[in-house]
């Protein structure tokens, strides 16, 4: 049973399509993907924990539980690697040239 109905569901719909859009439109990836992981992580410890803890011997629990773990952290990965600064474009400062 989850908690909140179909609300939760929407929610999270809202959410998904919500993050996709400014991340793909926008410059706030930073702060986008580590809201993402985040939210990830909370639908994950709310809805899969407690199934675990009733049912550790499940495949399929552990399963679920450990790919919302991965899917939150592969966000927060994202994040931490957007705000980190890449150049753009090869130039000579961020290549050596030796003159010849």
């Amino acid at each position: 049973e989850i908690p909140g109905g179909v609300l939760f569901i929407y929610l999270t719909g809202i959410v998904f399509v919500a993050a996709a859009i400014t991340i793909i439109f926008t410059k706030r990836v930073k702060v986008t993907a580590a809201f993402l992981g985040l939210y990830i992580l909370f639908i994950t410890i709310l809805f899969y924990a407690p199934q675990l803890a009733k049912d550790m011997y499940q495949a399929h629990t552990w399963g679920t539980f450990l790919k919302g773990i991965a899917m939150s952290g592969s966000s927060l990965i994202l994040s931490r690697v957007a705000a980190k600064k890449q150049p753009s474009d090869v130039t000579e400062e961020s290549v050596q040239v030796e003159n010849v």
